[in-house]
């Protein structure tokens, strides 16, 4: 698709992410406002894989150095720009904050980012994906549950048991897969 276009829907898909969180009526309609939001999380590889593609050999390990620098200065100042922003303005705003950041960044990719010719002919492995998620999924809801149902619970050991045996069936796929998920 082009990782300059794959930055602009990401940018789009956590905008309405955003305008979903500020309006939501419900806590469902949160949950699926954050979860468009989530989309955002793909932007630090898809920047790293543009920069390879696009920067100077020489400048290359200094751009993924800010990068890396700006994720981190977010990440210890989001919570405090959040908790002024929840106690002064109100809850939405900082979604719309995150809104205006995203629209913000989209912009500055349309202006700034050029598109890289080079592209890597390979298939998602799905299957892949679903296992790994699926095994993760269920060993965290037996691991955060265990205390509340009790560790010898069938629920509990269900889900660990459960998450294990796809984690192990994740990894001989992996393994034989022609395209893994994770090499």
């Amino acid at each position: 698709f082009g990782k300059r276009r794959v930055l602009l829907i990401l940018a789009a898909v956590s905008i309405v992410g955003s305008i979903v969180c500020s309006i939501a009526s419900s806590f469902e309609v949160l949950l699926v406002g954050r979860a468009l939001m989530a989309t955002s999380i793909a932007f630090l590889p898809v920047i790293y894989a543009l920069m390879r593609d696009v920067f100077p050999e020489r400048m290359r390990n200094v751009g993924i150095s800010v990068a890396t620098n700006g994720v981190g200065v977010v990440t210890i100042a989001g919570p405090f720009l959040a908790g002024y922003m929840i106690d002064h303005v109100s809850p939405e705003s900082v979604f719309w904050f995150t809104g205006v950041i995203s629209a913000i960044g989209g912009i500055g990719t349309v202006l700034l980012v050029p598109e890289t010719p080079l592209r890597t002919k390979a298939r998602i492995d799905v299957l892949g994906a679903a296992l790994l998620v699926a095994g993760l999924l269920l060993v965290l809801l037996g691991l955060s549950e265990g205390q509340t149902w009790g560790w010898t619970d069938g629920r509990t050991l269900a889900c660990l048991i459960g998450g294990v045996a796809a984690l192990v069936v994740w990894v001989v796929w992996e393994r034989r897969t022609a395209e893994p998920l994770i090499d």
